[in-house]
Order: structure tokens, then C-alpha cells, then sequence
């Protein structure tokens, strides 16, 4: 199937179906946190999702049912995917490589991962991050780098990094 990315509007959307398994835009709208948008808007994203062939519907009557094509599950690993291909060179395994300690990497400005060593935590600062219950370091993202890098244009893209890992593995 081919999957396509969702605007956040349209991952909201999908949100509620894949919770309700299907719904009416009425439905979708009641789950909607306040202020709840209009009928239309809420129709319109549904319709340009069943245009990307992400979700389908039963006709009963002038009634439409919605319901996901694709799983909750095949979107986070889409999602997971393009971010991580997105931002590291395919072959740095970053995903696998967290449990050596801290990974830095030299990255060009072209996005190339141009080399990674491993350091070990010092226990003093290992001792203030996030541990899971067999103390492994966990939920940790950070950048290092010379005074003149870009900070404006690298947290941003940190910040939403965090967001995207925080909801996949939610």
C-alpha cells in the first residue's frame, strides 16, 4: 500500500478513526477537542483522505461511514521511516546504535553522515536523564555543535524530531 504523508489536520482526522474504528463527520467532530471546527472542514479532510486512498466508506443512505484503509501501526512506521531517513544517512543505523552510549555524529551540511563515535555517560550527568528499569538512558535528544551553527534552524528540527518519536512510541 502506498502510504502518504498526512497534513496535521488529517492526522487528526485519522487519530479518531483509528480509535473509533469508524464514524460519521459527526462523530469525528464530537471527539474533536473545543473549539470544534466546522461540518465542512472536518468533510473536506475526510474527503481529501479517501482521495490518498487512507480511508474508504460504507454509503447508508445520504450517510457516509469512515473507516482507516491503513493501520495506526503502518503509519507510525511510515512515519518513523521518512523522519529518520529524513534526517540521517540510511546507513548510520541510528535506531539501532543508542544503547552504546551517546552517538555524535559529524553530519555535512548536506545531511551525510561524515562520521560517529561513542562516548559513554558520565555517571554525573547520566544520573540527571531519563532512565528506563534496567537504567538504561532513555528519551534522549541533543545537539552539540561550534558557536556558529545555525541554533535558530537546528532546534526546530530537533524539537519536532522529539515530538515524532514521542508519538510513535506513545
Amino acid at each position: 500500500m502506498n502510504i502518504k504523508e498526512l497534513t496535521k489536520a488529517e492526522e487528526q482526522v485519522m487519530q479518531i478513526l483509528w480509535q473509533l474504528h469508524e464514524a460519521i463527520v459527526k462523530d469525528i467532530i464530537e471527539q474533536m477537542p473545543d473549539p470544534k471546527p466546522a461540518y465542512n472542514t472536518v468533510s473536506t479532510v475526510v474527503r481529501v483522505l479517501e482521495s490518498k486512498g487512507i480511508v474508504d466508506h460504507k454509503a447508508y443512505g445520504n450517510s457516509h461511514v469512515y473507516f482507516p484503509l491503513i493501520s495506526e501501526a503502518d503509519y507510525k512506521k511510515f512515519t518513523f521511516d521518512k523522519m529518520m531517513g529524513s534526517y540521517f544517512d540510511k546507513t548510520a543505523n541510528v535506531a539501532k546504535d543508542f544503547s552504546k552510549g551517546l552517538a555524535i555524529y559529524e553530519i555535512s551540511t548536506e545531511g551525510k553522515v561524515l562520521s560517529k563515535v561513542y562516548n559513554s555517560w558520565t555517571e554525573d550527568f547520566a544520573r540527571y536523564l531519563p532512565t528506563n528499569a534496567k537504567g538504561k538512558i532513555v528519551g534522549v535528544i541533543g545537539v552539540l555543535g561550534p558557536t556558529r551553527l545555525n541554533y535558530g534552524r537546528i532546534i526546530p528540527m530537533v524539537d519536532h524530531t522529539a515530538k515524532v518519536i514521542g508519538r510513535l512510541l506513545a
